[in-house]
């Protein structure tokens, strides 16, 4: 038996992280979502609390979500690190607790910062976060099609997000404008790097 270790719903837990002022989720990293496909035929949410434990267990998570994304085999995290989750570590830890019994995909999350251009390519600077984050092309969802077993496919707007965004940067007077982008987390040799599904532009 796994035991539900929140004493309260997930929504009264996040609205307290949010109230936090040192909260992670009140300032530049909005959001982080892991995705982890189930290796059995009943899928979420009723191979969930094995993987809940273990989420709980990885290096710099507080909080997870009691009921995950059963559409896309999703589930939020609260990150109460310094910087960016380390996605590689993230994947090993999570194997070396659950075996094969549950498949770590990677991390999506949510930024605030400063979009820029140099060199001909494009970062996103977060307040608190030392290194900035290389934009990219959507590659592959974080969100998952359980039943075919295959990452759902982009949406229109998330394959031309990318495009969108940097043509807003070459348009803009200054050369740069504050932004939230949501999109897969990876890491290169380079640095972070952050693959644009999705952003709005802040006033």
């Amino acid at each position: 038996m796994f035991m539900n270790q929140l004493s309260r719903p997930w929504p009264l837990v996040l609205a307290a992280l949010l109230l936090c002022p040192n909260s992670p989720l009140q300032a530049q990293l909005k959001e982080v979502v892991v995705g982890v496909t189930p290796n059995c035929p009943h899928g979420f949410p009723g191979c969930w609390p094995a993987a809940k434990e273990a989420l709980e267990k990885l290096s710099g998570v507080d909080v997870v979500a009691s009921v995950p994304d059963r559409f896309n085999c999703t589930a939020e995290v609260h990150w109460n690190g310094k910087g960016l989750p380390d996605v590689a570590a993230w994947e090993k830890e999570f194997k070396n607790m659950v075996g094969k019994v549950y498949t770590f995909r990677g991390v999506e999350v949510t930024v605030e910062g400063t979009i820029v251009q140099q060199k001909g390519k494009f970062f996103v600077q977060v307040p608190g976060i030392k290194d900035r984050i290389a934009l990219a092309q959507l590659g592959t969802k974080l969100q998952w099609h359980f039943k075919k077993s295959a990452p759902r496919q982009p949406e229109a707007d998330e394959q031309g997000a990318y495009r969108q965004l940097t043509d807003r940067l070459m348009k803009a007077k200054d050369g740069r404008f504050t932004v939230e982008v949501t999109g897969p987390l990876r890491m290169s040799d380079g640095g972070p790097v952050l693959e644009v599904r999705e952003f709005f532009v802040l006033k």
